[in-house]
């Protein structure tokens, strides 16, 4: 791990959204406003338990803003996004 980074997990419920049945989950994940997008491939979650499934990786140093995603399907024909999500970093966004 690199200094300074922080390891994250991102778990989606998928149960009552377009993925529930879905056997294969994906991020369409990217930093500091959609930068350096992680799309070939899209990052593959781990499903945990039903329809919980989780994607935990290290939040480079490079990147200070967000950490912006949406959830697919393995062949990115079914997407889950309510308009895209984003988690900010502190201290650099107070809402």
């Amino acid at each position: 791990q690199v200094e300074g980074a922080e390891r994250l997990a991102q778990t989606l419920d998928a149960a009552g959204t377009p993925l529930a049945a879905a056997a294969d989950i994906r991020l369409h994940m990217g930093f500091d406003n959609w930068k350096d997008v992680q799309e070939s491939p899209r990052p593959a979650m781990t499903n945990t338990a039903g329809t919980v499934w989780e994607y935990a990786f290290t939040v480079s140093t490079n990147y200070s803003k967000s950490i912006d995603w949406v959830f697919t399907d393995g062949a990115g024909s079914t997407w889950y996004s309510s308009g895209n999500w984003h988690a900010f970093m502190a201290p650099y966004y107070s809402p």
